[in-house]
């Protein structure tokens, strides 16, 4: 019940287990009536507390355990968000089957703070920079119309997408659309782009697509859930990532002298803000 959802022109690598009909339609989702004002803020502020426990190496407790009564309820997935001035730096959700609300959330807030390999690891230094979107996903309904009729029966901010035909699988949230502005047409294109399918792949037949919604709530990360955490921004670099940063200048300015694309990345190199840069180029 791992997944992902980030930039829609990444590769559909990753694997998820998408609920069946039978698991949409046997029980309802009690997710669907709108959550209360109060219950929102509880279920925000218990995602933050589940992404900073992780980051900075401690346990998570929760200020309320129930997210003001809505803890039980039941939902068929979630994902956690997290920006840095609209970039995205980490996105993990679960679906695959009903679940706990609570239960939901605390997977994908863990697997966001510290499993999305595609991005720099999250510093703890960041997080008062940061923004906390979820995503509670609910009523999966199967496409039933054919061919091109399909882009007839998505509604671009109502409806997010899973995709799946035979091994490949992919899912974008009703936000991807909206924040793309595409239409209909173009929001089933790149959902199979997201799966590693051909882009018109949604027009045939043998192609499953599934419309879900999502309760979404956003907001700015909570820095009230750090307490007395000290975050050291005299040491936020290790000895080894400031060489391998090192590196990656020195391979970038090779790219850039070669007319050749730089890497804009370090895997496994960690983040933060910095109030300058001085880089010394020396002849041998």
């Amino acid at each position: 019940d791992f997944a992902r959802d980030d930039n829609p022109a990444s590769n559909g690598e990753t694997r998820m287990a998408l609920p069946s009909e039978e698991q949409t339609t046997a029980e309802p989702d009690s997710v669907s009536a709108v959550l209360s004002e109060s219950q929102e803020l509880q279920v925000h502020r218990a995602a933050c507390e589940l992404v900073a426990g992780p980051i900075l190496g401690r346990p998570t407790s929760l200020l309320d355990p129930t997210l003001g009564g809505a803890a039980k309820q039941s939902v068929m997935g979630a994902f956690v968000t997290l920006k840095r001035q609209g970039h995205l730096r980490a996105c993990c959700g679960t679906l695959g089957q009903p679940m706990e609300l609570l239960n939901a959330l605390q997977q994908s807030a863990a697997r966001t703070a510290t499993q999305d390999m595609r991005l720099p690891p999250i510093s703890t230094t960041e997080l008062p920079y940061l923004t906390v979107d979820v995503s509670l996903l609910h009523n999966f309904q199967p496409l039933t119309s054919h061919g091109e009729a399909r882009v007839n029966d998505i509604v671009i901010g109502r409806h997010g997408l899973t995709i799946q035909r035979g091994d490949a699988n992919g899912l974008l949230l009703p936000s991807v659309p909206v924040e793309h502005s595409w239409d209909a047409e173009t929001f089933l294109r790149q959902v199979c782009r997201k799966a590693g399918l051909p882009s018109t792949a949604w027009l045939e037949d043998a192609t499953n697509l599934r419309t879900f919604e999502a309760v979404f709530i956003e907001g700015e990360f909570d820095e009230s859930v750090l307490g007395e955490a000290t975050l050291d921004p005299a040491r936020r670099f290790s000895d080894h990532e400031l060489r391998v940063m090192t590196d990656t200048c020195h391979r970038n300015l090779l790219a850039l002298l070669e007319r050749a694309t730089p890497s804009y990345y370090i895997p496994g190199c960690s983040d933060g803000t910095v109030q300058a840069i001085a880089l010394t180029v020396t002849a041998p």
